[in-house]
């Protein structure tokens, strides 16, 4: 047995206790998402396994093998996780549905927005930030007014950050075509860019809370093109972005898309499913399992994150730029946490800078006996969220009469099958990979939610791309018919 399998046994037992070890509980909906293929077995007629074989369950995947599948085309999914959904994962928290991963919709992310729509799915909505009192962590001390009151100076410390970001995401979804404008402010870090203007300490506590909860990063990792194109995309307008990026959620869970897509397109899932090894033959692929399985197919559908790419081999290997893309990793690398706290409090939103634990607190839910609170860190390594002491200590900043019942959260970086959370490039990434993560190589088709535009990272992102690279698959296996 060679290192790397040795390996990738240790990741398989990782995630057969993950659920436990973050919740105590499993994820809600993973055995009803299994079906098995409808479709009249058209990848045999050629001689092989399937038509096409998607590596990875997460929206992106989900949705190119539902397409796949309504196209004629016989599909499988591999999905290493012992359940669907990629990044993003609903699951039970003392009796309580939350999202572990991603979380938010809108009518701004149109691809998601057209699902919920198709499926005819359910919303619910966080309690509206108008309602909510804004405390600051200026000097390590909080500074308590509402929200309201600090909307006109937000929103011109928002327009101030990011003057040209109208004129570098003209067009959020083609970033080509301010190219040249965009790569000239590429190399610019957030704190680079902060550090440009003049503003009071209270705003640079607002602007650190608002952009490493954005990046999932510090402002020495967080790139000013990568944030400049979430204000973009919601408008450019403070307020837009939060009620695009935080409101609107799936009554069910983001589990409950998923079923429905899976429903809808009749694929093969195989859970449990670690891929080893893919080989590329003149007419078609080979994939190799951990267990030792090899399932042939026309083609493959590669929707691996960008910080895991590197771990399968690939024969021949992918390019240079690719695995130098993954070795590289993006920056979101934070921490995401829910907790239940004693009796009902005052809806707060709590700033604070990028040197916190928790750098943005808010009021998530209330309970009829308690309050549920969520909180976002720029380092997952600075707290733990299943540690109820370090959670409470934290929110205290903010609520200094917090009773913190328990809490939770999901370790994403140490997921051998992320490493890390959403995609959110470094600066200097977008230019020097952006284009090479979406470029197909022969048989083996690009199709990470990590890479594409628009709302990249997202949950819209992933089905754009996913929808995208199924048109891919099957223009190239049409041509060849």
């Amino acid at each position: 047995m060679t290192n790397k399998k040795k390996n990738m046994v240790g990741r398989r037992s990782f995630i057969r206790g993950a659920s436990a070890a973050a919740l105590g509980s499993v994820a809600i909906g993973a055995s009803a998402a299994l079906t098995v293929a409808g479709s009249a077995n058209s990848g045999k007629t050629h001689g092989f396994d399937y038509d096409v074989i998607v590596i990875g369950g997460g929206f992106a995947g989900i949705t190119a093998s539902r397409d796949l599948m309504q196209q004629g085309l016989d599909t499988v999914v591999f999905e290493a996780r012992n359940r669907l959904g990629g990044r993003t994962f609903t699951a039970d928290f003392g009796g309580h549905k939350v999202e572990l991963g991603g979380t938010w919709i809108h009518w701004f992310q149109p691809h998601v927005w057209a699902e919920v729509n198709k499926y005819g799915l359910e919303l619910s909505e966080m309690i509206p930030p108008q309602e909510e009192a804004a405390s600051v962590l200026v000097d390590g001390k909080p500074q308590v007014s509402p929200l309201l009151e600090k909307a006109e100076l937000i929103m011109a410390l928002f327009d101030k950050i990011f003057p040209d970001a109208r004129l570098i995401w003209e067009r959020p979804y083609d970033q080509s075509y301010r190219w040249d404008h965009l790569i000239q402010r590429e190399p610019l870090t957030m704190r680079q860019r902060l550090d440009e203007l003049d503003i009071t300490s209270e705003e640079i506590a607002i602007a650190e809370s608002v952009i490493s909860t954005m990046a999932h990063a510090t402002l020495d990792d967080a790139s000013y093109v990568e944030m400049a194109r979430w204000y973009a995309a919601a408008g450019w307008n403070f307020f837009d972005l939060l009620d695009t990026t935080g409101r609107y959620m799936f009554k069910d869970g983001t589990i409950s898309l998923i079923n429905a897509m899976v429903a809808d397109g009749g694929q093969e899932v195989r859970l449990s499913t670690v891929v080893e090894k893919v080989e590329q033959k003149t007419d078609h692929v080979i994939v190799t399992t951990e267990d030792g399985q090899t399932i042939t197919a026309r083609a493959l559908v590669n929707t691996i994150p960008m910080n895991v790419l590197a771990d399968v081999e690939f024969k021949p290997a992918l390019s240079s730029l690719k695995m130098q893309a993954s070795a590289e990793r993006h920056c979101a690398a934070g921490v995401k946490v829910y907790a239940e706290v004693k009796g009902h409090h005052n809806k707060i939103l709590g700033l604070g800078r990028d040197t916190e634990e928790v750098s943005m607190w808010l009021t998530y839910k209330e309970l009829e006996n308690s309050t549920l609170f969520m909180g976002f860190g720029p380092k997952a390594d600075a707290l733990d969220p299943n540690d109820t002491e370090a959670v409470q200590a934290s929110l205290r900043k903010h609520l200094p009469k917090a009773d913190v019942i328990a809490s939770t959260g999901y370790q994403w970086t140490l997921d051998p099958f992320s490493k890390g959370t959403y995609c959110s490039y470094r600066p200097g990434q977008l230019k020097r990979f952006g284009k090479e993560m979406t470029r197909h190589e022969g048989r083996i088709l690009m199709g990470s939610g990590d890479h594409g535009e628009g709302w990249r990272g997202f949950i819209d992102g992933a089905i754009a791309r996913g929808s995208k690279v199924a048109q891919d698959t099957a223009k190239l296996l049409r041509d060849e018919v």
